[in-house]
């Protein structure tokens, strides 16, 4: 590569690290487009590369190009007519695929180039949020006040509220996986950035009032905590376990579903009732078209108004809160066994590389916290999710045997 290529992917790179960050802060759905970037700007460098070293995935590139497939066809029969999801699928999938394999192809002095850029910027991000709880979002308020038509005071509040408890996710995602490499690598000024970016994840998931972050987060260090033991077979296991939850979904949730007593719903936060009831009426749903599904996207018709505890809401709105039943719904139980062996085929082949224990704890608390909250929150097909999710996963391809202290 000449050095002006190299130039080039270089500060490619570090510009869309930098705004990546400064899109999480504000909200997280311009990573959608900033992670994007990374891979549709780099393909020109990388792109006959990346596909000689996708032989070595070949069976979870099967699984997921016909579940993808599969998905879009659906779209003929889903009274959902936008073909909007289908061209993400095509497009920004493969280009976050691409964004984390840039990074993977790296030598060790580049790529610890990379890792002190991430660990910079989400030391940035980190004092940022941790402003933002300990004020109670007054700079988010503020810029809605500025630059949107809304003036009540609670609105503006739940607005708020809303853009940070959004970032707070994707920054939760690779917060993990910067916090790991600056621990097991860093000199001591290192060890003190990993920690402050740890506490402003903990404070940033226990606030803005949502709560699928808090349980994300501890599941993604569960994960991580485990795989340093055993990395490639809590990898096998963990993502098996996923695939599995997608395929049996329905089994699985009409199970729990069956044992919650009388009254239980009543004691929870309305916005846990209002879950339930989702995934009751996906339930229902799902019963209607069991093989084929209802069609792609069909999630955001589907719905019907009501009433809980005062307060109106959708019983489906734009997706089931859950992405075995979101799944199910849309492509039936041929898009869940392809979606669902998809994943455990990424299991098998995750589990015969050589790990260091870093970079499975890094990929494993990542993916975990991704799928807890896909479980019981976001959408699964949401883009933005899904650049979030790349974006974390760059960080453990960036670690090399040779990393050296001072990451940051």
């Amino acid at each position: 590569m000449s050095g002006l290529l190299r130039l080039y992917e270089d500060w490619i790179a570090r510009l869309l690290i930098l705004a990546s960050f400064i899109v999480i802060g504000a909200g997280g759905l311009g990573a959608a487009t900033t992670v994007g970037l990374i891979g549709l700007l780099l393909l020109p460098l990388i792109g006959f590369s990346a596909l000689r070293a996708s032989r070595s995935a070949v069976e979870p590139i099967i699984y997921g190009l016909a579940a993808v497939v599969w998905a879009s066809i659906s779209l003929v029969w889903s009274p959902y007519d936008r073909p909007d999801q289908i061209i993400k699928f095509f497009v920004l999938t493969p280009a976050y695929g691409l964004a984390v394999y840039a990074m993977a192809r790296l030598d060790a002095g580049r790529a610890q180039d990379r890792l002190a850029w991430f660990s910079v910027c989400a030391g940035l991000l980190a004092v940022y949020l941790l402003f933002e709880v300990v004020s109670g979002a007054f700079l988010s308020a503020q810029f809605k006040l500025a630059f949107e038509p809304v003036k009540n005071p609670d609105e503006v509040a739940i607005l708020a509220d809303r853009i940070l408890g959004r970032g707070t996710f994707a920054y939760l995602l690779v917060a993990g996986p910067v916090v790991l490499a600056l621990w097991v690598f860093g000199g001591r000024l290192a060890k003190v950035v990993s920690a402050l970016i740890a506490v402003a994840g903990v404070a940033a998931s226990v606030s803005f009032g949502v709560s699928a972050n808090a349980l994300a987060l501890m599941g993604g260090v569960v994960a991580a905590t485990i795989a340093w033991r055993f990395p490639r077979a809590t990898l096998q296991f963990g993502f098996s376990v996923a695939g599995a939850a997608i395929i049996a979904a329905p089994l699985i949730m009409g199970g729990l579903l069956s044992l919650i007593p009388p009254g239980f719903v009543d004691m929870l936060p309305l916005s846990w009732a209002m879950r339930i009831e989702i995934w009751q009426f996906a339930m229902e749903r799902i019963a209607e078209a069991p093989i084929t599904g209802h069609g792609l996207d069909a999630s955001r018709v589907l719905g019907e108004p009501d009433v809980l505890r005062g307060v109106a809401f959708d019983r489906l709105p734009l997706h089931a809160h859950n992405a075995g039943l979101t799944i199910w719904l849309e492509t039936g139980a041929v898009g869940a066994i392809l979606f669902g062996g998809m994943l455990i085929a990424v299991g098998q082949t995750l589990s015969r590389r050589m790990l260091l224990p870093v970079q499975g704890a890094a990929i494993a608390y990542a993916c975990t916290t991704f799928f807890v909250t896909v479980q019981v929150g976001s959408g699964v097909w949401q883009e933005w999710l899904h650049a979030a999710l790349a974006f974390a996963l760059i960080v453990p391809a960036l670690i090399r045997r040779e990393t050296g202290a001072d990451i940051a």
